[in-house]
């Protein structure tokens, strides 16, 4: 097994990250996973103070209330600095928030190899699609580009992301996905086939989807002569439910839950959620990112309504049916008519760990680990 050999306690790894190590969702995960067995040989820094859920050694970062304000270069001697302390002998950084247009100064700063994790595109892919950080668009688009030419070493959520990096850059990268350690378990829990649940875990990409969802569900519920149900493992969300145009849905959202415990409630539902939003202006995201929670989704081994167009980051996904459920539209009649021909499949009543197994090994396999930390080890050297 590849091991991070080229640092320890002593001339420890830096990561980097705006998120805590502790948050329970997203790159946090990811990393966590990927750390998994060698937390002593590194050091988290984050902008956010670490709670309960991680146990190796961590460092804040001290950027002020307001992270973005911080101009980069102070904000890339102060991680410089922090790297000094530890005696840390390379850096780790994921590419997210404000840390995006603090990393091309932080590659000046530093004499130590850093290598640079892209989740999501942070101009077109995130904050086009928003309002509070549309007018950084065109800045975070050359800060981002400033990053992925400076960086020591890449890697990427997916193959589309992969594609664009070498694209703005004519680099390579590496995909790196989150790690399950473990093969998928049977699911022995017995399902309801009085009513058609559906399990959700966070949230979509916007109401519309959200309501295309619901309606569908509506639709699949008149189709098969049971009940609908939607299961939101995640916060109210005020919004979403404002975007419910249908009375013929259960929609009910649990409040945050411990993963063990959201996929336990998961393993209960017929099938799983996961979409890409279809717009134009949802293109960049749908195609370089990569849904996080499809790692949990495939522990609880139900069948997985995907629901997205064929050039998203999931169109790889539709190949694998029956346990696959495909909507690649956003025809309401279209999605009901796929849903219910599935509800009757007698294949998907049982438990699907051969079809997430597939889905593990091709996605989530601690082969991810392994190539990272071949790059890692690379970096360290003479501080």
């Amino acid at each position: 097994m590849t091991e991070l050999s080229s640092f320890d306690a002593n001339a420890p790894l830096l990561v980097v990250t705006s998120f805590a190590p502790s948050n329970q969702g997203g790159g946090a995960v990811i990393v966590r996973s990927l750390l998994r067995g060698s937390e002593s040989r590194v050091v988290w820094a984050s902008l956010e103070a670490a709670e309960q859920g991680y146990d190796g050694p961590t460092a804040q970062i001290r950027a002020g209330r307001r992270p973005w304000l911080t101009p980069p270069i102070v904000a890339a001697r102060r991680i410089d600095e922090l790297a000094q302390a530890h005696s840390a002998s390379a850096i780790w950084a994921v590419a997210h928030g404000a840390l995006v247009p603090w990393l091309p100064a932080l590659a000046k700063t530093s004499a130590r190899g850093l290598h640079v994790s892209i989740h999501d595109e942070p101009a077109w892919g995130t904050a086009f699609r928003g309002r509070r950080q549309l007018p950084l668009v065109p800045w975070l688009h050359v800060q981002f580009d400033r990053t992925i030419a400076a960086a020591t070493s890449l890697d990427a959520i997916g193959g589309g992301m992969r594609a664009l990096i070498a694209r703005r850059s004519g680099r390579d990268s590496i995909v790196i996905h989150r790690v399950l350690d473990e093969p998928v378990p049977v699911n022995d829990v017995r399902r309801d086939r009085t009513r058609l649940t559906i399990g959700l875990l966070g949230s979509v990409y916007g109401r519309h989807q959200f309501a295309d969802l619901t309606q569908m569900l509506a639709r699949a519920s008149a189709l098969v002569g049971v009940p609908a149900r939607l299961v939101v493992v995640g916060a109210r969300s005020a919004r979403l439910e404002s975007a419910v145009r249908t009375g013929g849905v259960d929609v009910t959202f649990t409040g945050h839950l411990a993963e063990p415990d959201g996929i336990d409630l998961l393993r209960r539902s017929f099938a799983l959620y996961v979409g890409y939003p279809f717009g134009l202006r949802d293109r960049m995201i749908r195609r370089t990112s990569f849904p996080a929670k499809l790692a949990t989704y495939v522990q609880a081994a139900r069948p997985l309504l995907v629901h997205a167009p064929y050039d998203s980051s999931l169109a790889p996904l539709f190949g694998l049916q029956p346990f696959v459920i495909p909507w690649a539209s956003r025809d309401i009649g279209d999605g009901a008519r796929v849903l219910a021909s599935a509800w009757r499949e007698e294949s998907l009543q049982g438990s699907q760990d051969e079809g997430a197994e597939t889905v593990r090994q091709a996605y989530f396999s601690p082969g991810n680990r392994e190539r990272l930390f071949l790059l890692l080890n690379q970096l360290a050297g003479p501080a």
